[in-house]
């Protein structure tokens, strides 16, 4: 029965507007409930519908960001006027045992965000290694000892619009084998 409901009522709500007829809830003689718009006998009771919610398309790029209403595409705005690497810092040591290391970048001054449709790229050992659209990248595997590490931030079309400073940090795991190293 409540498959047969299921089937009905969708198309008498989708038909009711089009239509502008009334809608009759009935029971047949198995018992099963219809929906019709043609009331088959006296028995048949007028179901009342709220009214159809409808709603303008909003126009859009195929990734789902919203036109802007100048017409204008996004620039790297919000108030960024540069960004760093916040972790690991400058020449220091930091342990991974597994080899993935969260990257944090910052963006200048405190307070500003990445814009939409930015994101920001990891440089390990001069190779491009992580991207996310957010300022926090993990990278791995990434082998234990020095490395050198820059971010940047990219637009939609691939153009760099912002790039850190580099640097140094010392990935520290524990060495296979016993040997006792980092």
């Amino acid at each position: 029965m409540k498959r047969l409901l299921m089937m009905v009522l969708p198309a008498a709500l989708a038909a009711g507007p089009v239509v502008a007829s009334e809608i009759y809830r009935t029971t047949d003689e198995d018992g099963n409930v219809v929906f019709t718009d043609d009331p088959p006998d006296e028995d048949a009771e007028p179901v009342e519908l709220d009214p159809l919610t409808t709603v303008e398309p909003v126009e859009g790029d195929p990734d789902g960001a919203v036109n802007s209403s100048s017409g204008e595409p996004d620039t790297p705005s919000n108030g960024i006027s540069g960004i760093a690497i916040a972790y690991p810092e400058n020449e220091k040591g930091i342990r991974h045992n597994g080899g993935n290391v969260p990257f944090e970048v910052a963006l200048e001054p405190e307070g500003a965000t990445l814009p939409r449709g930015h994101q920001v790229e990891i440089i390990l050992d001069g190779e491009v290694r992580g991207r996310a659209a957010s300022a926090r990248v993990t990278v791995s595997p990434v082998n234990r000892g020095p490395h050198t590490v820059r971010a940047r931030i990219i637009d939609s079309s691939g153009q760099t619009r912002y790039e850190s400073d580099s640097v140094k940090f010392y990935l520290l795991r524990k060495a296979l084998g016993g040997s006792g190293g980092n």
